[in-house]
């Protein structure tokens, strides 16, 4: 999925919008969806550390008194509605690992309980 800028906050990148692009159905191995996964991590952490901080721009103003004022410069509700999404487009795709390990078998070896070995 490309990335684009939200048009209600810019700066703010996302994976994809509802209002502009249609999600596709694209089918990955196990492999992609492990780094896939690891991407999406990464960018959880990014955007909750910009949530956090919220990166406020300040102005002062000198005169006869120090007001400061701050905004920030994101719209938080279309920030905190990106962490949502990257953390529901990763609990899905952690469900759907975890549902192809299960139907996955392991090549090349098979089980043998005399490894475990008896102490007699």
């Amino acid at each position: 999925m490309s990335r684009f800028l939200e048009e209600n906050s810019p700066g703010v990148e996302c994976f994809y919008s509802y209002k502009t692009q249609k999600r596709r159905n694209m089918s990955i191995n196990l492999d992609e969806g492990l780094r896939w996964y690891q991407t999406l991590k990464v960018r959880h952490e990014e955007l909750v550390g910009l949530r956090n901080s919220n990166s406020k721009g300040s102005s002062r103003f000198f005169g006869d008194r120090e007001v400061v004022v701050e905004k920030p410069v994101y719209d938080v509700k279309v920030l905190d509605k990106l962490v949502n999404n990257v953390a529901k487009e990763m609990r899905k795709l952690d469900e759907a690992i975890k549902k192809t390990n299960t139907l996955t078998t392991v090549v090349g070896y098979e089980k043998d309980e005399a490894a475990l070995g008896e102490v007699a």
